[in-house]
């Protein structure tokens, strides 16, 4: 994060940086993004947008935004990570970055049917569907921005 900021010529305050605690519970990070966006703003971090580790993390911040009084998008645009079901029910819908979870598993099972066919000799899947990268080659599956309510056009 902090290097694509320095690429695209944006400041980076690490004040506004926050971890998360390793997930007990599966909604846990729910729980995280409301305390830890709860903290940001109790110690008067400067901020009018906030990307989450994962969608229930923003849902999280949406909601320590809306009791500190701060609207969303209007104060602060809210981006997660995931498109979980909840990210387009909730109010304000989440803007969210989804994952090709589908193209992703059949390329894995490809790479697993592809290697059981090549450890015992047979023609390999591969060469009969359409061209997939191997196993130990690197295919990248871009992400999809879901657009949503929860996200304002840049403020000066």
């Amino acid at each position: 994060m902090q290097r694509f900021a320095a690429d695209a010529g944006l400041a980076f305050d690490l004040t506004c940086v926050a971890q998360l605690s390793p997930a007990i519970e599966p909604t846990s990070n729910f729980d995280e993004g409301f305390s830890l966006t709860q903290s940001m703003v109790e110690r008067g971090a400067d901020f009018t947008a906030l990307l989450a580790f994962d969608d229930l993390t923003g849902l999280g911040a949406i909601r320590a935004l809306r009791q500190a009084g701060r609207r969303v998008p209007e104060d602060c645009s809210v981006v997660g990570f995931d498109d979980v079901p909840h990210a387009a029910m909730n109010t304000p819908g989440l803007t969210t970055i989804r994952q090709p979870m589908e193209e992703m598993g059949s390329l894995t099972a490809h790479w697993v049917l592809d290697s059981l066919a090549q450890s015992r000799g047979e023609v390999s899947i591969s060469e009969s569907v359409e061209p997939l990268a191997l196993p130990g080659t690197l295919r990248l599956l871009p992400p999809e921005l879901i657009v949503r309510d929860s996200t304002a056009p840049l403020r000066q």
